[in-house]
């Protein structure tokens, strides 16, 4: 992106057209993490910025899109829990549990 407040703001996203993160193929999957951590700390270093936030949202644009944002200290990101919305009520603790271990289960048994 060449305009805007943050300057280095970046898209990575897939060769092919696939509209989420789940439905990479394996070759895709494997190098994923390689790919974004490079383009990653290019970015952070290019931009002279203490890190480089990534974050995926798909409601909008049915395309995988990673969002790369340096960020430095005083820009007009904000991180943490200016993520969300002021109202937003924190989920039971019972459901964090819950969602927390299955996800634990289904990577030990190779479910995904």
């Amino acid at each position: 992106m060449l305009r805007g407040p943050i300057a280095g703001f970046a898209h990575l996203e897939p060769r092919r057209h696939i509209p989420f993160i789940t439905d990479l193929d394996g070759a895709e999957a494997a190098t994923l993490g390689l790919v974004l951590s490079k383009a990653a700390r290019a970015l952070c270093t290019a931009a002279r910025a203490e890190k480089t936030y990534v974050y995926v949202f798909g409601d909008h644009t049915p395309h995988l899109h990673f969002n790369l944002a340096p960020h430095r200290q005083g820009d007009g990101l904000r991180g943490g829990p200016g993520l969300f919305e002021p109202d937003v009520v924190d989920a039971d603790l019972a459901v964090h549990r819950a969602v927390a271990e299955t996800t634990r289960l289904a990577m030990a048994d190779g479910d995904v």
